[in-house]
């Protein structure tokens, strides 16, 4: 589902993360390739995205990706974190749920 979260310096950053609340996240550069579909205006991404999964990023959230990846300061130092990048080969429907999330 996509979500908004501001951060200490007051931006405003949006991505997509699992529906059931678990630090699994769209990746940053599928999410680049969507926003660009969407003609570069973040109001007309969809509320949430359908796609196979083509692979699994995994991490535990540190100070390095935490700078890395700004967008997630909701995140507890030490957490588990997924980054799932979509299978970009096949058409996904712009209004389903993420499926697949962790293979």
């Amino acid at each position: 589902a996509a979500v908004d979260a501001r951060t200490a310096d007051d931006r405003v950053y949006r991505f997509f993360g699992s529906g059931d609340g678990a630090h699994v996240y769209l990746h940053p550069l599928f999410f680049k390739l969507l926003l660009a579909a969407g003609g570069g205006a973040a109001e007309r991404l969809p509320r949430s995205v359908g796609a196979a999964v083509a692979r699994v990023e995994r991490f535990e959230m540190d100070a390095e990706r935490r700078k890395k990846f700004p967008w997630l300061p909701h995140v507890p130092l030490g957490c588990d974190v997924a980054l799932v990048d979509a299978d970009k080969t096949r058409p996904f429907p712009r209004d389903a749920a993420v499926s697949e999330a962790c293979p």
